[in-house]
């Protein structure tokens, strides 16, 4: 509620789901109602994002809520193939987000960043040890 006065100023809306400070850190699902009370006051012309503790688990949950951007780190990064955790945290996001009334426009609008992240990959794949 205290965001409210300033949502007109803002394009998104972050919220964490872990405290600050370092990455591998677990979800808190406490914040999913935060994202359920932001995100009919957010509308659909801006992101609601969540970063913190995202990963094939929680993405649908955090998709179901309202949440229409991702900040995902270790559940990618973690794995030896990123393009398919890529791949499988997008498909879970959109299919949570469409039983949970979020747009799949919305989701793919956020999907632009995993896109990118995709295509910076690209470069890495002649890294030895690194597949893509």
């Amino acid at each position: 509620s205290r965001i409210e006065p300033f949502l007109w100023e803002c394009d998104l809306v972050l919220v964490m789901s872990v405290e600050p400070g370092f990455g591998g850190q677990k979800f808190m699902p406490g914040v999913l109602d935060k994202v359920r009370r932001l995100a009919p006051v957010i509308g659909k012309d801006r992101l609601l994002s969540i970063d913190g503790g995202i990963d094939l688990k929680t993405i649908s949950a955090a998709a179901a809520a309202g949440a229409s951007q991702f900040v995902v780190g270790s559940a990618i990064f973690d794995t030896p193939v990123y393009r398919q955790a890529m791949k499988t945290l997008h498909l879970a996001a959109v299919c949570a987000a469409r039983l949970g009334g979020v747009t799949a426009e919305s989701i793919r609008a956020s999907v632009a960043s995993f896109k990118a992240v995709e295509h910076r990959l690209e470069f890495v794949a002649d890294v030895p040890g690194v597949e893509v």
